[in-house]
């Protein structure tokens, strides 16, 4: 069963990916989104842009194969868009290097090149790497020892490829057993990983019917397996299971033990659970941050301020954009004389990208951090607070996950983090104002959805019907 380089990279992210790739009902495959069509633009881009500087000789496309070989054969010093074809397995490294040793052709070798958006390396890259190097073996008859990495605003940097060679060889033979549809891989829902994915929608259908673990919090694919080995894997058993053995027999913190039980426990009964109380400031005026970001360019475009007068039960959404990227001084020097104006405020945000992103703005605009830091001292994130203080019944402590349960819903229905990076493209490429219009609005929502979830948890934690639930210490589970 043939196999390619971009299979391997699909199996190393998700093994049923590849397993739908190849033998899933394509009508239940999504159409890559346009943020995922933005990040293949944008590594085609980058690409090219190194090729260039590298003055690589790209391969004629009416017949790659052959032309990559032509080329290697000359002894080029760089090749752009190589395909290896050996057997039925095949390849397409960004770039052929050229160095030196003994070839088939010569005292050169080449030896691979992946060009990545990543700013760290990654495993997967290293044995994606590792197979273009096998097949170039087959090709010129040396093993290149090296593969490359070009990361994002990072030079080239070598890597050993003799550590990755057994590992590859494991990884290989399970794609073949998947392809020749030997072995079903099992669901799993990852929500880094499928994010982007074109069947993430049928993925997660599947695993709501079947109550999947994985849609608990909490449990990563390391710890399924673990529960999977205990005859724990089911939602009911893990539920009812007794945290101390629990903790023993997983070789788990028993903090860990005692949170996966008692957050089970909540999603099967679907009813959430105090942990710990926590009282919020009582403050006349409160103010709801969040900030939108455009990270390929290093911009913080977007601060929107949601100011609220609670003894004249009022709210006011202000919105400081920069509508070009040069403005983000502007925007920032506003935003602090606008905090500065409710001095005594608790400034509520969810997650700690608001406050990571003010400190490195004072940084680059020149404020002391001594002057910075008793602002930072009102920010209050709600979801650290949130994940210490109570259990859901959620499939995630992210904000929109929260703030649905709650009956909260965002008025543009496609709106997101990752469509507000393409609209704030949009606006730079067209300057049509209807994208930065969406912009606004999913920011304001973004700010009412962290008030509700606010709301609601200063209200419930002063519940005093509701008994709190042994805490779990202060270990962080990945929510």
């Amino acid at each position: 069963m043939g196999l390619g380089d971009a299979d391997l990279l699909d199996y190393l992210r998700c093994a049923r990916r590849l397993y739908l790739n190849r033998w899933g009902d394509r009508q239940q495959a999504e159409v890559p989104n346009a943020y995922l069509q933005r990040l293949r633009r944008l590594a085609l881009e980058r690409r090219r842009e190194v090729a260039a500087g590298w003055q690589a000789i790209a391969v004629d496309p009416i017949d790659r194969s052959a032309s990559t070989l032509d080329l290697m054969a000359q002894g080029v010093d760089c090749i752009e868009g190589a395909h290896l074809q050996v057997g039925t397995d095949w390849a397409d490294p960004d770039l052929l290097i050229r160095q030196p040793g003994q070839s088939i052709w010569g005292d050169w070798i080449y030896q691979p090149a992946a060009v990545k958006l990543a700013k760290k390396p990654k495993t997967e890259y290293l044995l994606q790497l590792a197979f273009q190097a096998e097949l170039l073996t087959s090709l010129q008859g040396t093993w290149p020892e090296q593969g490359w990495l070009l990361l994002r605003d990072c030079y080239p940097k070598p890597y050993n490829l003799d550590l990755r060679r057994s590992q590859l060889q494991t990884h290989l033979e399970d794609c073949r057993q998947i392809l020749a549809r030997q072995r079903e891989p099992e669901l799993f829902i990852s929500r880094s990983r499928c994010d982007l994915c074109i069947w993430q929608t049928d993925c997660r259908d599947r695993a709501r019917d079947q109550v999947h673990l994985s849609l608990l919090p909490g449990v990563s694919p390391s710890r399924f397996a673990i529960l999977r080995d205990l005859q724990l894997d089911q939602l009911e058993a893990l539920a009812t299971a007794d945290p101390q053995s629990l903790a023993i027999a997983a070789d788990w913190e028993p903090s860990l033990a005692k949170r996966l039980v008692q957050q089970a426990a909540v999603f099967l009964d679907q009813q959430p659970q105090p942990l710990q109380p926590y009282i919020f400031p009582d403050s006349p005026i409160e103010i709801f941050f969040d900030i939108e970001a455009q990270p390929d360019l290093d911009l913080c475009y977007l601060h929107g301020v949601l100011i609220r007068d609670r003894r004249r039960g009022h709210a006011q959404f202000e919105p400081l954009l920069a509508e070009q990227p040069d403005q983000e001084g502007e925007t920032w020097r506003q935003l602090m004389m606008l905090l500065d104006r409710h001095p005594q405020a608790p400034i509520y945000h969810f997650c700690s990208f608001e406050v990571d992103s003010l400190r490195r703005l004072g940084q680059r605009y020149g404020l002391a951090a001594h002057a910075l830091e008793p602002v930072l001292e009102r920010f209050i994130d709600i979801h650290a607070v949130l994940t210490r203080s109570v259990l859901l019944p959620t499939e995630s402590y992210a904000l929109k996950s929260i703030a649905r349960w709650l009956g909260f819903d965002w008025r543009d229905t496609e709106a997101n983090g990752s469509q507000a990076i393409l609209w704030y493209d949009h606006w730079l490429e067209t300057g049509d104002r209807t994208w930065l219009d969406r912009i606004l609005l999913y920011n304001e929502d973004d700010c009412q959805a962290t008030a509700i979830v606010k709301d609601w948890l200063a209200d419930f934690l002063h519940e005093p019907s509701l008994p709190a639930v042994a805490t779990c210490g202060d270990e962080q589970i990945a929510f």
